[in-house]
């Protein structure tokens, strides 16, 4: 029982870190970031990281490590989205001549 919280612990660790990166406006270093997929390739990428982090899991650890994950992912890409809208429009703001810094 403990493995399998460390493994979902470090599943939802590695998740973190690519949210990290991506949010940080640096791709993870699988040479993408897992915000710019669609959900298919999402889905793979998770997969793919359970198998990386999980290798000796059985089956069903896998399977409940990789349901968490994806259901993380899936809770945690609208607030991304929201985070990248609001930088891009600071960018737009800060690029301005004059700083309207009520708008700001």
């Amino acid at each position: 029982m403990k493995k399998t919280w460390i493994a979902i612990a470090a599943a939802v660790a590695a998740l973190g870190g690519s949210a990290f990166a991506a949010g940080a406006g640096h791709e993870h270093g699988h040479g993408h970031s897992p915000w710019t997929m669609d959900a298919a390739q999402a889905d793979k990428h998770i997969e793919m990281m359970v198998e990386h982090i999980l290798p000796d899991g059985t089956p069903a650890q896998k399977s409940r490590v990789t349901e968490i994950a994806k259901s993380c992912f899936s809770d945690v890409k609208p607030i991304h989205q929201q985070l990248q809208e609001g930088h891009e429009a600071m960018t737009k703001m800060l690029s301005q001549p004059a700083i309207d810094r009520a708008a700001l």
